[in-house]
């Protein structure tokens, strides 16, 4: 569902307004975290689809004594690991598990977070979903497993990015018009990179992966 949807209208503003003054509070108290981490590490600034997806889950019928959000009343088990702290899930008065919600975000330092991403989401749908095959929810229908990504608009973003293929080419899906680039330099002879697609089409992918993770 796209952002300009007026389900989360409310919820983009409070995303940006949160970052605002989390990191204007650091400023004024001398201290600001790397890589602009300071308007993030305070925390809450997805709060506002919470909120979205939760009057979303009350109009359709769903209990609010079934809806979880906090850190300590929205946990899992998990199947590598003892238990994972999910954003949202809804739970009945069976104990079946019927929504479960992950909601990330990037808006800078985009190389090592769109990888860092990938990895956490589709370490987290598998486990998730080898947990739920060996009974960790019961034996209940399987849940509804959302997972909502907000990522901020820029050139950075949109850019197409150097793609390393010294062995192997990368799937057709990241490699955009894939203009080659071979370095002849000693031991970087092997070397070889095209231009490949942006980190929002790389991250878009990744999305459209992580259910069959």
């Amino acid at each position: 569902m796209s952002l300009t949807n007026p389900l989360f209208h409310e919820a983009i503003q409070t995303f940006w307004g949160k970052r605002t003054s989390q990191l204007n509070k650091q400023l004024a108290g001398g201290r600001v975290d790397t890589g602009q981490r300071g308007s993030v590490t305070g925390g809450g600034h997805m709060d506002g689809f919470i909120i979205s997806c939760t009057k979303k889950l009350l109009e359709a019928g769903i209990p609010q004594e079934h809806i979880f959000a906090h850190k300590l009343l929205s946990v899992l088990p998990g199947y590598y690991r003892p238990t994972k702290n999910w954003d949202l899930i809804v739970v009945d008065g069976k104990q079946r598990v019927k929504v479960i919600l992950e909601l990330k975000s990037i808006t800078s330092s985009y190389g090592n977070n769109a990888n860092n991403r990938a990895e956490e989401a589709v370490g987290n749908a598998k486990d998730l979903w080898h947990a739920f095959r060996n009974g960790a929810l019961g034996s209940n229908p399987e849940p509804w497993v959302g997972y909502l990504f907000v990522l901020g608009d820029s050139e950075k973003a949109n850019a197409s990015v150097e793609t390393q293929e010294p062995h192997h080419k990368v799937f057709d899906v990241f490699r955009g018009e894939g203009k080659r680039k071979v370095f002849q330099r000693g031991k970087l002879s092997n070397r070889v990179s095209i231009e490949g697609v942006s980190y929002a089409v790389r991250l878009e992918e990744m999305c459209r992966g992580i259910r069959n993770a």
